[in-house]
């Protein structure tokens, strides 16, 4: 973390908290995670926010700002249930897509 970047501090704790600091996960993926814990307690301005994140990360893939598009609109209605089980399909979407980039870039 580097001095003064409080933003990507904040991220690093909540990452400790939820438990989902892993060797092979994304960040894309612990974003998607994040959103959806964050919607299934009923925070849908947390789950916008890392969904912002996960829109940054996988910006390339067209079927990814769909889904993201998607899962917004869900959220920003109130449906969070139905938010937090697209997310849930989301983290696969960003798993392969993330690993995919590592491999062609030789990661």
């Amino acid at each position: 973390m580097k001095r003064g970047d409080l933003h990507d501090g904040a991220h690093n704790i909540e990452n400790m908290l939820a438990g989902v600091q892993v060797d092979d996960l994304t960040p894309s993926e612990m974003h998607s995670s994040m959103a959806r814990s964050s919607a299934l307690i009923g925070d849908a301005e947390g789950a916008l926010h890392h969904l912002e994140h996960i829109s940054q990360a996988l910006i390339g893939d067209p079927a990814v700002a769909v889904h993201v598009t998607e899962i917004q609109e869900l959220l920003e209605a109130g449906e969070l249930n139905d938010a937090a089980h697209e997310l849930e399909e989301l983290v696969g979407k960003a798993h392969d897509e993330e690993h995919q980039e590592e491999e062609e870039h030789g990661h």
